[in-house]
């Protein structure tokens, strides 16, 4: 469903809901189920199609995004030096080093970002540079040094997204955000029973904590449920749903992260500023990130941009 006036304006959405609470339930086990099961074509098309069809009865949060920046970031190979809008969104000219995402196929490009919060514990570039360069967490086998280039979009259409961010660890440094997760849950429960209500609040939590798990077999998951998400909207309601807003797993929960399709961004967003930091392993610990910039802030015109006052002893050159 797309809004909550849909269960208003029809009734029967909320009796088939109250009538076949098991069969719903039994789909969401199946789901959980397919966590452990092997990845292949057939269980991704299953996964597919069970979404498909409790999307089609159960009502999701959509928010429309307007008044807020996305950051996005990009590591820096070999020295490399970004200079057009391109080569720091979304992935076009190699898309055979695309691997399995959180929400996008083999080969598939899509757009990943991070939205601000209201935690001042949380820092949205951080964030979106843990997302675009997961080394920077690997405990395991910590780099040296990274250099990142963080890019400010700003939102020039716009944008429709669901939310999937009825996450309890998130919405407690997030008062404002908090309020409009309860204010949708606690609609949903005033039009349905107890149980429905209940049934569907842990659906809810399901879907936006399976966007902060780790592991191939979670993100096929994933990437049905946005797969799911796109067709039905699409091809029932007739909306064109942009992405997904959700909680970020590098960083724990705490920050908010956003997925977007390439048609997204080709036609609703654009670059405003970028800037390129050096991230580097505190020697003492070698468990601490320490980052600092190491250009100034450009401005974008004309989808072009230079990075100026380059403060990188390595040689630099232009990215292919």
């Amino acid at each position: 469903m797309q809004k909550l006036n849909d269960l208003i304006n029809k009734p029967s959405v909320i009796s088939y809901i109250e009538n076949n609470l098991e069969l719903l339930d039994s789909k969401l086990s199946a789901l959980k189920a397919l966590e452990t099961k092997e990845l292949d074509k057939y269980n991704f098309q299953k996964a597919i199609e069970t979404f498909y069809s409790i999307f089609a009865r159960v009502p999701l949060l959509v928010n429309e995004l307007s008044e807020i920046s996305i950051m996005r970031s990009r590591k820096n190979m070999n020295g490399e030096i970004f200079s057009n809008q391109q080569e720091i969104s979304y992935n076009i000219e190699k898309p055979e080093v695309i691997g399995l995402g959180r929400f996008n196929r083999i080969g598939e490009p899509l757009f990943y970002g991070s939205l601000p919060t209201e935690s001042k514990e949380e820092n949205n570039v951080l964030s979106c540079v843990l997302e675009g360069c997961k080394e920077l967490s690997d405990k395991h086998n910590p780099i040296g040094i990274q250099d990142v280039t963080v890019g400010k979009w700003k939102i020039t259409t716009p944008l429709q997204v669901i939310n999937l961010c009825v996450d309890d660890f998130h919405l407690q440094s997030n008062p404002e955000f908090k309020q409009t997760i309860n204010k949708f849950l606690n609609e949903i429960e005033s039009c349905f029973s107890e149980k429905a209500g209940r049934w569907l609040v842990e659906f809810y939590k399901y879907i936006s904590l399976l966007n902060r798990t780790e592991g191939d077999n979670l993100y096929y998951l994933s990437v049905a449920m946005f797969t799911a998400m796109k067709l039905y909207y699409r091809r029932i309601v007739g909306v064109e749903i942009n992405g997904i807003m959700y909680t970020s797993a590098m960083t724990e929960g705490k920050g908010l992260n956003i997925v977007l399709s390439r048609k997204s961004i080709d036609n609703c967003l654009t670059l405003d500023i970028v800037v390129m930091y050096r991230y580097f392993l505190e020697t003492f610990t070698k468990e601490t990130y320490l980052a600092y910039p190491i250009s100034s802030i450009a401005k974008v015109k004309d989808r072009k941009f230079m990075l100026t006052n380059l403060t990188i002893n390595a040689k630099l050159k232009k990215a292919n």
